[in-house]
């Protein structure tokens, strides 16, 4: 999807998520993982985030661990590697996870 065409802005991460792979963005809508394989469109996925930095270090990821759940929206082999991105939005989220996914993005734009 075209920068444009997006309702959230997107950082750059690295965040291992359990099971699944590597984020490397995230927005308040969703993010796009790095797998082994590829995910199918339409399979929930249970997420455990660490998205709180430790206080007084920006940048550390905390050891607190938030589940989220998603929906793969797409799914494509890596152009840069021989893995696969996919796409997950973010699905059932609590007020309290969409509030902590909207801190962690304002504090690193």
């Amino acid at each position: 999807m075209e920068a444009k065409n997006r309702v959230y802005p997107r950082i750059d991460v690295n965040i291992t998520i359990k099971q699944v792979g590597n984020a490397v963005n995230i927005s308040e809508g969703g993010l796009c993982i790095i797998t082994d394989s590829p995910l199918p469109i339409g399979q929930v996925v249970n997420l455990e985030l660490f998205l709180s930095d430790v206080p007084g270090n920006p940048g550390q990821e905390s050891s607190d661990q938030d589940k989220y759940d998603g929906i793969v929206v797409w799914s494509k082999r890596s152009e840069l590697s021989n893995k696969f991105e996919v796409g997950v939005r973010f699905i059932n989220s609590s007020p309290s996870n969409k509030e902590k996914i909207k801190s962690f993005i304002e504090s690193h734009i």
